[in-house]
């Protein structure tokens, strides 16, 4: 079966090393990058089985980032992605609805699948 994923991250470099990680793993996934959460006015919800949600974007952080992501409505897993170590934060992004939060400094593939399969099952 395959992954249909959408990730989004103003980063374009980080992008990349998602998408580098995600051809690493067994599972199969086809992976949808957009760089900002107003590309999703132009997104099918259902065309997806998961989100990647990078926490911090060019005009929003954190609980502000879920906040917005929340207004759009989608029902999907998701996983919260930040450069930062902060359990506090964390836990918030878990309260608010996010299946997982990921530190990406720590970020393998190994770790990313398991966590994506996780996160899809339990939903």
């Amino acid at each position: 079966m395959k992954i249909r994923l959408l990730h989004i991250d103003d980063s374009e470099v980080d992008a990349r090393v998602v998408r580098y990680l995600i051809q690493q793993m067994e599972m199969s996934v086809d992976l949808h990058w957009v760089p900002s959460l107003d590309d999703l006015q132009e997104i099918n919800a259902n065309d997806f089985d998961a989100v990647l949600l990078n926490m911090c974007l060019t005009v929003t952080r954190g609980r502000e980032t879920m906040n917005a992501y929340n207004k759009y409505g989608f029902k999907l897993p998701l996983i919260v992605l930040t450069g930062m170590e902060d359990r506090k934060l964390g836990r918030e992004m878990l309260a608010l609805g996010a299946q997982e939060y990921m530190n990406k400094a720590t970020l393998s593939f190994e770790l990313l699948e398991k966590t994506i399969e996780y996160a899809i099952e339990r939903y």
